[in-house]
């Protein structure tokens, strides 16, 4: 997302006859807002206000999907989360239900 943009005024003056002098422009700045998550947020609230329990962008499906994938990386670079890794295993939510019923998505 850029952070800044500028306006420039109209290219005047004969192109044959040179290159044209590029006169100065204004620029507006835009703080960064977020994190990086802004979309994914807006999306959700939509979501919400429609009453819609799963976004159609990004199902729970590719969401797991992706989960697995991040922690099939996390493995393989031997990276563990103290209290973490743990509580899932330990994890009996209604979330951790859902996903054991699931079972593992191919």
């Amino acid at each position: 997302m850029p952070l800044s943009f500028t306006v420039y005024p109209k290219l005047e003056g004969d192109a044959n006859a040179g290159p044209l002098e590029r006169k100065g422009g204004k620029k507006y700045d835009f703080a960064q807002v977020g994190r990086g998550f802004i979309y994914e947020a807006d999306n959700t609230a939509l979501d919400v206000l429609a009453g819609r329990k799963e976004s159609a962008i990004m199902p729970w499906s590719e969401t797991i999907h992706v989960m697995e994938i991040m922690d099939s990386i996390r493995k393989q670079g031997d990276t563990f989360y103290p209290g973490h890794d743990e509580a899932l295993e330990q994890s009996t939510g209604p979330v951790m239900q859902v996903l054991q019923r699931l079972g593992p998505l191919s």
